[in-house]
């Protein structure tokens, strides 16, 4: 998947996994990010990403530039999302307005963009 954040790649992602019975990635969760969002170190994701990419088949909700060459050396098609900067804005609002995140550094981010979006909207509102 391509698009900008908020777009719906992941969601995607796991709708075409679900419905095809191909395995799906979260990149960020899976390969880019450390708790309290600290990047993983390039080498390891490196690592990472050419073990999920030397299965036969599997979906990515994005590939990062470090390793997007391993990717779409593997990629049969890319699906690019292309949504307006409202729609995406509203998206991540809405994303954060409703779903609770492991990290504090991605909830902190998503607050922020809904906050930016929705103004007023209260932190407490969006994340108890």
């Amino acid at each position: 998947m391509y698009g900008v954040t908020g777009s719906g790649k992941t969601t995607l992602a796991r709708r075409i996994g679900e419905i095809t019975g191909l395995p799906w990635h979260c990149m960020d969760d899976e390969v880019g990010w450390l708790p309290r969002w600290v990047e993983r170190p390039v080498e390891e994701q490196v690592r990472m990403v050419a073990r999920l990419v030397a299965a036969e088949m599997w979906v990515l909700d994005t590939a990062y530039g470090h390793w997007r060459d391993l990717v779409l050396a593997r990629t049969d098609l890319v699906v690019a999302l292309d949504s307006t900067l409202d729609f995406s804005h509203l998206a991540a609002a809405t994303h954060a307005t409703t779903s609770g995140h492991r990290r504090d550094g991605l909830q902190r981010q998503h607050r922020d963009v809904a906050q930016g979006v929705l103004p007023g909207l209260h932190p407490r509102l969006a994340f108890p």
